[in-house]
């Protein structure tokens, strides 16, 4: 998709809105997931947290889903619409 990008900028043409939206939504689910990934780990579970970790990996979990879906939707939007 940046090659895409790339090459629409290279030629002189501009961005369609729907690239830079599936762009950016799969770079913020991605890092989403990975956070919420990063929560659940053993190390962060441990007696005396101040924090629910489970709680915090689970709502980093739903906003990357929700940031897939948004990049679902763009890219029907860019290519099939």
């Amino acid at each position: 998709m940046i090659q895409d990008i790339a090459r629409l900028l290279l030629a002189g043409n501009a961005v369609p809105l729907p690239f830079i939206v599936a762009l950016f939504s799969a770079l913020v689910g991605a890092m989403n997931f990975n956070y919420g990934a990063n929560f659940l780990m053993p190390e962060y579970i441990s007696n005396g947290a101040l924090i629910d970790p489970v709680g915090k990996g689970a709502n980093f979990f739903v906003t990357g889903g929700v940031c897939f879906a948004i990049h679902a939707l763009a890219v029907i939007k860019a290519y099939l619409l």
